[in-house]
């Protein structure tokens, strides 16, 4: 598995572990290969953490025991409404451009265990783009901050912390929800358009009509 004293994860080893699913039945402590790697990992691991701030190692000590205790949830979800304003642990383990940590969200969509939220961030208020929404504090946020739509995204429930802080405007959420149509659906957003404009001047169409018939009416008589 590596040469001199030096032990190294082989991750081909490991790669063949997780393209078997039936290892997952089988205890972690009992398959060959995953002992094998498993101290190489955490000490690689342990070296990649010392490099890490404070607040990063911090992070992914508490997402570590978040997932421990909510991996196998026995407690019934709670439910919320569209519109709510709550605290996400979006997790600290993710990768480049995705959100990180935690963050005010907006609930786009209730599930039974999911949510389709809209993670918000002060930081991003003045980025001028056009999937950052300004959120106001007459929008029903707190302080002024950037709604995220890059950011949208779907979690389990069990990542939402705390009460309620808040709730959006209908204002402001029907403005979210057309710029979302118009940034991810805009084909379909097309053809709506022209579907009510045809509706238009079909509607036309029928009160000139109308206006014809009573006319032909009025002159008979």
């Amino acid at each position: 598995m590596g040469g001199g004293n030096q032990v190294t994860v082989n991750y081909a080893e490991v790669r063949r572990v997780i393209s078997n699913l039936s290892n997952k039945g089988i205890k972690s402590v009992s398959h060959h290969d995953i002992v094998n790697n498993k101290s190489p990992f955490l000490e690689k691991y342990s070296n990649f953490l010392d490099d890490l701030s404070a607040y990063d190692v911090a992070s992914i000590i508490h997402d570590m025991g978040h997932w421990e205790k909510f991996k196998y949830p026995s407690t019934k979800p709670y439910k919320y409404n569209r519109r709510d304003i709550v605290f996400v642990n979006l997790g600290s383990n993710n990768i480049g451009y995705e959100a990180s940590y935690r963050h005010p969200c907006i609930i786009y969509q209730n599930g039974y265990n999911d949510a389709l939220v809209i993670p918000c961030s002060t930081g991003r208020y003045h980025v001028k783009n056009e999937y950052i929404l300004k959120g106001e504090r007459t929008d029903g946020f707190n302080e002024k901050t950037g709604i995220q739509l890059d950011k949208l995204r779907v979690i389990d429930k069990h990542r939402i912390e705390g009460k309620v802080l808040g709730r959006v405007s209908n204002k402001k959420f029907n403005e979210i929800t057309n710029q979302i149509i118009e940034l991810y659906f805009s084909p379909v957003k097309k053809k709506i358009d022209k579907l009510e404009l045809e509706k238009s001047q079909l509607m036309l169409e029928i009160g000139i009509l109308k206006a014809e018939k009573e006319k032909l009416i009025a002159d008979k008589s």
